[in-house]
């Protein structure tokens, strides 16, 4: 006998055979939807009465155990990083990266082991990566820096309506510093065409910063005809690829990308672990945003957590072998 769909439910019951055990019949609640995107679905079984296998439920509660599906926004730690990191934290080396005795000399080789591993991922050597916290600062850092350091030969900064707001307020920020900011708004399907940016790139633009996979629609665009274009008419590009890096090829030099932001966190590696790659043929210097102690050239002082920055390369170095 066909089962009816159970009170309340209407057409949301799915509706399935009597199965083998007595007086049962299967029925797939409908999604429950969580934050962020987090889908959950749940079947269960409900009693039927004997006569009308009509279906009674039992109850509504969500799953006890949620399924996390929103890795875009942050994927869990891979095992294997995190017992790098954990060797790392519990066996050490526990210097500082910047001392000149035996244990920071080792700590020092780290951090360029993962730099190499991170420079590797984007097409770059080590000597071209930037440890940050994150995207965040290492869009600040690509943004702000890189327009400060070529204010006197133009105040003109190019970004899109549709970026990550730690691109959109970063460059914004620059017009309190006398920049123009020109905001080039998306097509019906969220991609910044190669014409919108020609129109807008002038001969005083110095940088133009846009993201390659957007964090919201999942929209990929064309970084490689925006390096040319910006190559074309002398204007760094800087793109935000917290989405795509792991995920898509880069190669910074063949798709003319001079800077690039990228984080840990959205490929299997730690929060708090970021990079700003530098595409050295092209960029010789930008300004840095924090003043200190002089690691990492200067450009983003401070000492540098080993461990954190060992798992970002292992996540880097596990993605581009797994890609």
């Amino acid at each position: 006998m066909p089962c009816m769909a159970a009170p309340g439910f209407g057409s949301l019951a799915a509706l399935a055979p009597r199965s083998t055990r007595s007086n049962t019949c299967k029925l797939i609640l409908p999604a429950f939807s969580c934050p962020r995107g987090t889908i959950l679905m749940r079947s269960c079984w409900y009693p039927t009465a004997p006569l009308t296998g009509r279906i009674e439920p039992i109850s509504l509660m969500p799953p006890a155990a949620p399924i996390y599906m929103d890795y875009a926004a942050s994927a869990p730690v891979d095992p294997r990083v995190a017992e790098r990191m954990s060797a790392l934290l519990l066996a050490g080396p526990h210097a500082n990266p910047s001392a000149r005795h035996e244990g920071g000399i080792e700590a020092g080789k780290l951090i360029a082991e993962s730099a190499a591993q991170v420079g590797a991922l984007v097409g770059l050597s080590g000597e071209e990566v930037i440890f940050t916290s994150g995207a965040t600062e290492s869009i600040g850092l690509g943004v702000i820096g890189a327009a400060r350091y070529r204010s006197r030969q133009g105040r003109h900064v190019i970004t899109s309506l549709s970026e990550h707001p730690a691109g959109l307020k970063s460059c914004l920020a620059l017009r309190n510093e006398g920049f123009e900011v020109t905001c080039l708004e998306p097509d019906s399907r969220g991609v910044v065409t190669s014409e919108a940016l020609r129109s807008a790139l002038r001969p005083d633009t110095v940088l133009v910063s846009l993201m390659h996979v957007n964090n919201e629609i999942g929209v990929v665009q064309d970084v490689a005809e925006f390096g040319r274009l910006c190559a074309e008419h002398g204007a760094w590009l800087h793109v935000d690829a917290a989405q795509s890096a792991g995920k898509l090829p880069l190669n910074m030099r063949r798709q003319g990308i001079d800077l690039l932001s990228l984080t840990a966190h959205k490929m299997y590696g730690p929060k708090g672990a970021g990079a700003l790659c530098i595409n050295r043929e092209r960029i010789p210097r930008i300004e840095p945003l924090l003043f200190g102690g002089g690691q990492q050239r200067s450009l983003r002082p401070g000492t540098l957590p080993t461990h954190q920055v060992a798992g970002l390369g292992a996540a880097c170095e596990m993605a581009g072998r797994d890609m």
